[in-house]
This record gives structure tokens, sequence and C-alpha cells, in this order.
């Protein structure tokens, strides 16, 4: 899909999509759905790996891994000297097993979807959770059909570590769909899940 000269992504894999769309309130958001109808009031979970099977789109999500659990969102002189609001955030945003855990700045903390980004062995594993706890349709959004994190460009509660998202969603309009060159690595992957 394409909105204002960017793609929105629609990945499937294993009966799951993955959708990262841009919206119209210029916020990011990251979404799951196996198929099924997810009650507001059930806990549920929905993993989603992103494999060296596509290296590309590997890459760039382990590149926003990496920025976020070092810290080093910008590549400058502030990130040599990380003010304390930024490394706040980046405490409330990264466990000490270097997981990165977003609540979607679509809800109160305690309620909303959630996504644990982690890094494993030729994945990058995306967890997507929702708690059983009820929400106030006027304090946020539950879909029935996804689990849906939102990333907001202003006012997030994790502010700045957006930037390295949005720095993914822009470095993922790069690969044509159309066209796919196979990276060494790829074929290392595909190997190495052959002989399992």
């Amino acid at each position: 899909n394409k909105t204002s000269n960017m793609y929105d992504y629609n990945l499937i894999k294993d009966n799951k999509q993955l959708s990262i769309f841009y919206g119209g309130n210029l916020d990011l958001y990251l979404s799951v759905s196996d198929g099924e109808e997810i009650p507001y009031e059930q806990e549920k979970e929905i993993t989603f790996d992103i494999t060296k099977e596509n290296y590309d789109l590997y890459t760039i999500f382990k590149e926003m891994y990496d920025e976020i659990v070092s810290g080093n969102i910008y590549d400058s002189e502030l990130d040599k000297h990380k003010s304390l609001s930024l490394l706040a955030a980046q405490k409330d945003l990264v466990d000490n097993k270097k997981n990165i855990c977003w609540i979607s700045d679509d809800a109160p903390r305690e309620s909303g979807d959630r996504l644990t980004i982690s890094k494993e062995i030729d994945k990058i594993k995306l967890t997507f959770k929702r708690t059983n706890i009820d929400i106030d349709m006027s304090d946020g959004f539950k879909s029935p059909f996804w689990l849906s994190v939102r990333i907001r460009n202003s006012g997030s509660r994790y502010d700045p570590f957006n930037v390295p998202f949005m720095r993914m969603y822009q470095n993922i309009q790069t690969i044509d769909p159309n066209i796919h060159q196979i990276d060494v690595e790829e074929v290392i992957y595909q190997k190495k899940n052959a002989n399992k």
C-alpha cells in the first residue's frame, strides 16, 4: 500500500500478518493479526519473527534494535553525553535482558497493547501482547482483530526513542518488493534451517 510517497507494509508468515503503517495522524503503527477475533478483555500473545530469510528487512530491524538498546539514536555528541531524560526513557523502555518493551502510546500503561522486541540467533522476535485489563475507550483503543502498538511522534512516553522506529520505517521504503537480491546471509540461514 502506498500513502503520500511512502509505502505501508503487510508481511505475511505462518498465517500471521504484520502491518507497518504511517497514520494520517503522523504516528507509526505496528500491528499483528492471526486472523482470529481478539476480545478486548482477553489476554493474547502473537509473535512474528523477522529472520535472515529476508536479510535486508532483518538488517533494518536489527539496526533499530541496536540503536535503542545502546541508546545511540542520534549518532552525535548528544549520545556521548546522554541527557537524564534520554537515560530515563531508555531505562523505561529496555529491560535488564535487553528486550525493548513498548506499550502503545494509544492507551494507559497498565491496559495498552504492548510490543516486546528481542534479538535472538538469526532473528528479531516481535511479541505482541494484550492484557486482560479493560480499557476505557475514551482513554485509548483496542482493535478486535489486531494487536496494535502506536508509536507517537509527538508526546510519546518513550520520547526520543520513537526516532529509531521512524528511521526503520523510512529504511524499509528502500526495499523493492518486486526485486530481491539474495544475500549470502540468506543462503547460510536457509542451509542452516534445511539441516534442522
